[in-house]
């Protein structure tokens, strides 16, 4: 929640938007009113759901498909039936990261052989709150209790984390904005065979990281890197593995 990925997959959307094209949404709620998309509200009182109504939308032939959240099995299903047919289907699912993703569809009872054929890309983020340029400064000597509870520290030497010292611009927050931080993972048939061979995440992971796969904390020590977040903001959103 508050990841950003709802502007994310109306970005997209508007990426793959094209004259010809029909594109159905069902959502919960409709955030953002999109010209040429038809977008349908749930309303589980009068008994449109997620399924129900992705139900409805399959029906219509549509070409692009936008589901708002897969919640429970029966979502899940349709949207892997819809996309094993040929429609693009864009949807969000509440995980830790890319691969807890699959961890959670086998969670809601989705086995990986019905739906990890279906899958293109998984991909998650986080926001950070970024540092205001006009008063940040270098934050050193970084404190021992800040090293204590950053792990990974001594894994990026050379680095010169800075901090929002506040002013006037930023109202003394010392920050100013927010930026994402992503990770993306491809889903090929090298990994398609790892996910049906029931490889535990932790393995899944280390196969993706040596193809030179970037983790949330990894992009977020890059913003840390530039300047751009502080070192306690990179402890805030992600943990070290």
């Amino acid at each position: 929640t508050g990841s950003g990925k709802t502007t994310t997959l109306y970005s997209a959307v508007r990426a793959i938007q094209a004259p010809g094209l029909k594109l159905l949404t069902i959502e919960d709620p409709v955030e953002y009113q999109m010209l040429d998309v038809v977008q349908i509200a749930v309303n589980e009182k009068q008994g449109l759901t997620f399924s129900s109504g992705l139900r409805s939308i399959v029906r219509q032939d549509p070409n692009k498909i936008l589901v708002g959240e897969v919640r429970d099995a029966d979502t899940a299903r349709i949207a892997v039936n819809a996309a094993l047919t040929g429609h693009l289907v864009l949807t969000t699912i509440h995980a830790n990261d890319a691969v807890e993703a699959l961890v959670r569809l086998s969670g809601i009872g989705i086995h990986p052989r019905d739906f990890v054929s279906s899958l293109n890309l998984i991909t998650s983020q986080r926001l950070l709150r970024r540092l205001c340029v006009s008063c940040r400064e270098p934050h050193a000597p970084v404190p021992e209790s800040l090293r204590e509870v950053t792990p990974d520290f001594d894994l990026y030497p050379g680095v010169v984390p800075q901090i929002g010292r506040g002013c006037a611009v930023c109202q003394r927050s010392g920050s100013v904005g927010r930026t994402g931080i992503y990770e993306a993972l491809p889903v090929n048939a090298e990994f398609r065979e790892l996910v049906l061979a029931e490889t535990t995440p932790t393995k899944l992971r280390a196969h993706i990281s040596a193809l030179g796969w970037k983790t949330l904390r990894e992009a977020a020590w890059e913003m840390v890197k530039t300047g751009e977040v502080s070192l306690e903001e990179l402890n805030r959103v992600t943990v070290a593995d």
